[in-house]
C-alpha cells in the first residue's frame, strides 16, 4: 500500500518523487470517486512542476487509446498526468459502464511500459474505499486524504 499523506504532504511528495524519475516521459494517473479533488491536484501538481521548468499536461478527463498513440509518436512532454475517476480496483465495473480504459492498461499495450506514479485521492472517512484487501498488490504509490472531498 502506498503512503497516506494529507493533500499538501501528498503535493510535495509527489513533486519530489516525479523530480526523481529520470526516464520521459513520467506517466502519472491520478485516482478517485467524483468529488474528492482529482482536477484540482492535477492543477496543482501541474502547476508547481512547471515552475520546475518541466512540461506538463494535464488530462481533465480519462485517458483514451488516442492520447497514448500520440504520446507513443510525438513525446512532446515530461510528464502526462492522468485523471481517473474511478479506484483501480473498480476498474473491471467502470470500464463495462464507461468504455474507458485504465491508463495501467494502456501504458502498457501501447508504450510497453509501466506508469511511473498512481495516486489515490479519497475523503479521510472513506478511506477504506481506496484500499482493496482482496487485492495484495500494490495499487497505488500514494494515497491522499483531502478533507474537503465530498463524503457519498
Amino acid at each position: 500500500m502506498g503512503k497516506i499523506l494529507t493533500l499538501e504532504e501528498g503535493i510535495t511528495q509527489i513533486v519530489e518523487s516525479i523530480e526523481k524519475i529520470v526516464n520521459r516521459p513520467i506517466l502519472a494517473a491520478v485516482y478517485g470517486y467524483p468529488d474528492r479533488g482529482k482536477s484540482y491536484l492535477i492543477d496543482i501538481l501541474t502547476e508547481r512542476l512547471k515552475q520546475k521548468e518541466l512540461l506538463v499536461i494535464g488530462y481533465g478527463s480519462a485517458p483514451t487509446a488516442d492520447e497514448f498513440e500520440s504520446i507513443r509518436r510525438h513525446v512532446n512532454w515530461d510528464a502526462y498526468i492522468f485523471h481517473c475517476a474511478w479506484n483501480r480496483s473498480d476498474f473491471d465495473f467502470y470500464k463495462e459502464v464507461s468504455g474507458h480504459e485504465d491508463p495501467n492498461i494502456l501504458a502498457k499495450n501501447i508504450l510497453g511500459r509501466e506508469m511511473d506514479l498512481n495516486i489515490a485521492i479519497c475523503n479521510p472517512n472513506l478511506i477504506s474505499a481506496c484500499i482493496d484487501p482482496r487485492n495484495t498488490e500494490q495499487l497505488y504509490d500514494f494515497i491522499i486524504v483531502n478533507p474537503d472531498a465530498v463524503q457519498k
